[in-house]
């Protein structure tokens, strides 16, 4: 992955820092300067526009997010030098169309590996809230990242993806069968989080917990019968711990039902927050393998193998929907992972 400061890079931050005691200045385009202002919330000395892509880096670009190429005319790069910096924190914005309207989307990087965002903004600058819920994975310590696997097109993970939906059975082939039985269980693995979020989330707000609960036992039923599949990646004793680790959950959850029928709604809460939560952590760190290592980073690490990497930016390879329908998720997810390239200026 390319150094993201280049020797231009640091001929501009030497230019910039003979700049920091005149007024600040901002060479932004229309409303980016309050965008500048909302995504790093700290005082920026000065403002300069970067130059845009050549053809080459944009055609490399879009094979590697998905973006439409009419989303090129959109980007725009800044050098951005906040207080008490030395170098600017190279910025990067690019527009998607949003309820009937443009938004922008906002990321920026510093020379010391901080970064900011990525956060969207309407026509006037203003934060766009209804796209925070989505945009919160890309942020923080656990957050979706760029990999070394984010160099590679995004097109060769979603053909992946799409191949192995498309098989129903496993193939004969033992490679293909191993690949097909760690997608196709992962992608089972994106489902069974997202309805314990759900389950979760009706616990903390007080909502109902009935239904949750019978998306989550109905849908632990599907894991028990995948499970046999695991054989091609597991040992025969490891399947067998997989499929406890199953039933413990489904016997939590049975338990939390059983509360709510009984009428004790805030008894069924706490076994949520508690031991349904409990039994997931004891089986994702789970290290009595043979990779004596936690059982949910070794499969991540399997997956890489086979070319569905972290990294990718692909809707549930690394990225959830988180409330939006599954196209409108990739379309944000592509944009986001152009403007993180954009930013660390991967040019590789």
């Amino acid at each position: 992955m390319k150094s993201l400061w280049t020797p231009a890079a640091l001929a501009l931050a030497s230019g910039l820092a003979l700049l920091a005691a005149a007024p600040s200045i901002l060479d932004a385009g229309k409303n980016d300067g309050e965008r500048l202002k909302r995504l790093f919330d700290r005082p920026i000395k000065s403002v300069q526009s970067l130059q845009g892509l050549t053809a080459q880096p944009s055609a490399r670009l879009v094979a590697r997010t998905g973006m439409p190429n009419s989303a090129l005319s959109t980007v725009r790069l800044y050098a951005v030098l906040l207080e008490r910096e030395v170098i600017p924190a190279r910025t990067a914005f690019l527009d998607l169309p949003w309820k009937g309207k443009p938004a922008r989307l906002g990321y920026a990087v510093t020379s010391q590996g901080g970064v900011f965002g990525p956060k969207a903004f309407d026509e006037y600058g203003k934060p766009l809230t209804d796209l925070d819920p989505f945009l919160a994975q890309f942020r923080g310590q656990d957050a979706v990242r760029l990999t070394e696997a984010s160099t590679r097109p995004i097109g060769e993970v979603i053909k992946l993806r799409e191949d192995v939906l498309a098989e129903s059975t496993p193939p004969p082939k033992h490679s293909l069968r191993t690949r097909w039985a760690l997608v196709r269980h992962h992608l089972l693995m994106f489902e069974a989080e997202r309805l314990l979020q759900n389950l979760k989330r009706a616990a903390r707000n007080e909502q109902p917990l009935r239904r949750p609960l019978e998306e989550l036992t109905e849908f632990t039923s599907q894991l028990h019968q995948f499970a046999t599949h695991l054989k091609v990646v597991l040992e025969p004793k490891e399947v067998g711990q997989y499929r406890r680790f199953l039933t413990a959950l489904e016997t939590e959850a049975n338990k939390a039902s059983e509360l709510v029928s009984k009428g004790d709604a805030e008894g069924a809460r706490e076994l949520v927050t508690t031991e349904v939560e409990r039994t997931c952590v004891e089986c994702h760190d789970w290290k009595e393998n043979h990779w004596n290592r936690p059982f949910g980073d070794a499969l991540r690490d399997e997956l890489d193998q086979v070319g569905f990497a972290r990294g990718s930016f692909v809707l549930e390879a690394d990225v959830r929907r988180n409330g939006l329908d599954p196209e409108r998720a990739q379309d944000v997810a592509s944009v986001v992972k152009a403007i993180m390239l954009l930013a660390h200026d991967v040019d590789e």
